[in-house]
């Protein structure tokens, strides 16, 4: 089942299949060049609905198969994908890998993604927006004007506030156009929606210009999490203590440590935990042959091997030895 609509401002989509190569054909047919493949020997299925408004593209799908999708001409915008259950794989441009489960979400420059990879049983939701207007916004924010791209902190945590908002939007949406709803006749609640999405995405997701930010949507970090956020990731592979992280931003550690898990829901040292493991995840991808796991452990700060090992496992599913015998296949 394909269907296409044009509902005023907006179009809906529709796509219901059991074959990846009518997925491959209808997707292409209406956005840009993509090839999609099943991951697993199960029946192939996807299930999508899209609605696009504006600038502004929200999408609920699932494939009990998986699916794997390789983009031709990668899309000029920045998409933010919210598992609902199973995790999923982002590939970009040079290699960099980014894994996401069900207990975080992430946000990327879909310009430089070349590669997405849904497992099976997933389910997720996204919100796509247009380049233009998400630098517009910065730039009507700033005083600036936008140059280049915006580098968003890829990783946004289950429990970051701007999170439920921008999932209660979506949700409200798709709720609001379902069996000839309210929104269909309502285009400038319509465009109120599309307006708060933009909005939430650019002040209360971390990127590199939140700090020069006029005003402050109310999920968004104190300057003092966003300097330590960028701090925590210029230093990973360093031997960082607590007090490091707080000096650096100009605060005691007490209340670094409170602001940072209200705002990010995690504290600074499991956050940079998580970059670290991140950060090894990506040099075990791209290592050279013989290289040790031990190795890059060490490199990112992990002196301990068998508490690496179950960290690692646990936030990706897989031992780090595992992608290492991976990697070195012939």
């Amino acid at each position: 089942m394909y269907q296409v609509e044009s509902l005023g401002e907006m179009q809906r989509i529709r796509l219901q299949t059991a074959s990846a190569e009518e997925a491959e054909f209808l997707v292409s047919s209406t956005y840009s060049p993509v090839k999609i493949r099943p991951v697993s020997r199960q029946p192939y299925d996807l299930e999508a609905h899209v609605l696009r408004s504006g600038g502004v593209g929200y999408t609920k799908a699932s494939s009990s198969s998986g699916s794997l999708y390789q983009f031709g001409n990668p899309y000029d915008g920045y998409g933010l994908t919210i598992p609902v259950s199973g995790n999923f794989e982002l590939q970009a441009v040079g290699g960099e890998r980014i894994l996401t489960a069900s207990v975080q979400s992430t946000i990327t420059d879909s310009s430089r993604i070349v590669q997405a990879c849904f497992n099976p049983g997933s389910a997720w939701r996204r919100i796509a927006i247009d380049s233009r207007d998400v630098h517009q916004r910065v730039g009507d924010l700033t005083g600036k004007h936008v140059r280049g791209r915006i580098r968003f902190s890829p990783i946004v945590p289950s429990k970051e506030p701007v999170l439920r908002l921008l999932l209660t939007l979506l949700d409200t949406l798709f709720d609001g156009v379902a069996n000839d709803g309210p929104l269909l006749h309502a285009p400038a609640a319509l465009a109120s929606l599309r307006d708060t999405t933009l909005c939430a995405l650019v002040e209360g997701l971390h990127h590199d210009h939140a700090m020069n930010l006029q005003g402050s949507f109310s999920g968004l970090a104190p300057r003092q999490v966003t300097r330590a956020v960028d701090f925590i990731h210029a230093n990973a592979r360093l031997p960082l203590e607590l007090k490091d992280i707080a000096e650096s931003v100009g605060v005691n550690p007490r209340t670094l440590q409170l602001n940072f898990k209200k705002f990010r829901d995690v504290t600074p040292m499991e956050y940079l935990r998580t970059v670290r493991l991140q950060g090894a995840r990506a040099e075990l991808l791209s290592c050279p042959p013989g290289t040790k796991v031990a190795t890059i452990a060490y490199g990112w700060g992990f002196a301990h091997m068998g508490l690496f090992s179950a960290q690692f496992r646990k936030a990706f599913g897989e031992n780090p030895s595992s992608i290492l015998r991976r990697v070195s296949r012939p």
